[in-house]
């Protein structure tokens, strides 16, 4: 019975992704680029005459209005187009990749653990939950799921198909059934459809923790999420407000930049530990350089009155591109002074001196221990033993950036990017082992 169901939600998920998805909308007349590069004159003309993208007209990506080429303002700026389908104009086969369903689908399709469950909410108010642990989730749709699991039913599907499509846009697929509840949370017993349980009913606790599932908003933040008079947003703005100005998950340009198409990282955290002088002495910035360690180079972005920052990989290595989010970063951890347990940096706060922000790059969780350790801090006590603690979250790029693979440049694509016969990577974040057995 389970796999029928499944069966029957994979065959519509199919034939849901049509060609429609693939299509762009067709491009406007294209402008003088050095006519923009009048008011862009720094990073942006230096990202645009450089690398595979140098004869891209900005049309391609921006739907700019004649008022902008005339009269450029704040209030006439062009659309940034963050939607797959933009990218997909061009680059056609790695689109046709990232929206295949197929090692999801084959793992979905498998016959344990069991594909329900319930638990008793005990955190909450009590009541039970339904989870269905053999549904899909793609890359292309981790915002979508995200907040449908973690909103306490309030944004729900609004075909039960879409659970199982990759790449719907959040705001096609999901519909707000309280609205009146404007940025919080109310608890409710409306159950969600999900792919598996979370200890949270919040979107994520934090809305900084959503640059990791869109880029949608990349704008409209100053570096490191500092409140700044002239950003629309900031890294402890409450969830909903961030989440209602995204509609497309983890997207394209979060590893590639759209001016130059060279391999880059635009997560703040990451930047500073790659960059800051705090950090000289940790692995990242002793070995820069070598196999596995590539250099960036830092570029300030932006016209709009606040600071912004990029890091272009001087080479491609997916373990950094793919770490902006696989990584045990600082500022999501409260730490406390051995000598006198009292609060030495809170969750969450921007400490401009850039320890508290970046990952200290160590090889594993036990040396990341040892770290913390050694600068006198600690996160929290084991009610058990009295042990202090020294909290790790996802540490999966450091500690493959800390290892013999790593330091020979073996990258996270390497596995979870299955090989195509033409010898190039088909572009499809999913487990490796279904790759291997498929192919």
């Amino acid at each position: 019975m389970q796999n029928t169901i499944i069966k029957s939600i994979v065959s519509l998920g199919l034939s849901c992704l049509s060609l429609s998805v693939l299509a762009a909308a067709a491009p406007q007349q294209p402008v003088d680029k050095n006519q923009c590069f009048g008011c862009h004159a720094t990073a942006i003309k230096t990202l645009s005459t450089r690398g595979a993208h140098k004869n891209v007209n900005c049309v391609s990506c921006h739907d700019i209005s004649p008022e902008h080429v005339k009269a450029p303002s704040r209030d006439n700026r062009p659309t940034t187009h963050f939607e797959y389908a933009a990218c997909g104009q061009c680059h056609t086969e790695q689109h046709k990749d990232i929206m295949d369903p197929k090692y999801h689908y084959e793992w979905a399709l498998k016959n344990t653990p069991p594909a329900y469950a319930q638990f008793r909410d005990i955190a909450g108010d009590n009541s039970f939950r339904d989870v269905q642990f053999r549904l899909p989730r793609f890359h292309s749709s981790i915002v979508t799921d995200l907040a449908n699991v973690r909103s306490d039913g309030r944004y729900q599907y609004k075909k039960y198909t879409d659970l199982s499509k990759p790449g719907a846009p959040m705001w096609e697929a999901l519909t707000d059934t309280r609205p009146n509840e404007g940025d919080k949370i109310l608890p409710s017993k409306t159950l969600s459809l999900t792919w598996r349980p979370h200890k949270g009913r919040e979107i994520m606790g934090r809305s900084d923790c959503l640059k990791c599932k869109s880029s949608d908003n990349i704008l409209d933040y100053a570096y490191l999420g500092a409140k700044n008079p002239k950003a629309p947003l900031a890294f402890d703005d409450p969830d909903h407000k961030v989440l209602k100005t995204v509609n497309n998950s983890f997207n394209c340009i979060t590893c590639h930049d759209p001016h130059s198409a060279e391999p880059r990282i635009v997560f703040d955290h990451l930047i500073e530990a790659m960059s800051h002088p705090h950090y000289k002495d940790y692995n990242y910035q002793k070995n820069a350089g070598k196999t596995g360690y590539p250099k960036i180079e830092v570029i300030n972005m932006g016209v709009r009155g606040y600071p912004r920052k990029i890091a272009i990989l001087e080479k491609a290595n997916s373990n950094y591109m793919c770490g902006q989010c696989h990584e045990g970063h600082n500022r999501s951890e409260t730490f406390y002074k051995d000598s006198d347990s009292q609060l030495a940096h809170p969750k969450n706060a921007i400490d401009r001196t850039g320890w508290s922000v970046g990952t200290f790059f160590a090889a594993n969780p036990i040396e990341r221990w040892n770290v913390v350790r050694r600068l006198g801090l600690y996160n929290g006590i084991d009610k058990a033993t009295g042990v202090k603690t020294v909290s790790t979250d996802h540490y999966h790029m450091e500690t493959v950036v800390g290892s013999k693979h790593g330091q020979a440049g073996v990258g996270c694509t390497d596995c979870h990017f299955a090989k195509k016969a033409n010898g190039t990577l088909e572009h499809q974040p999913s487990s490796s082992i279904y790759k291997y057995i498929i192919n």
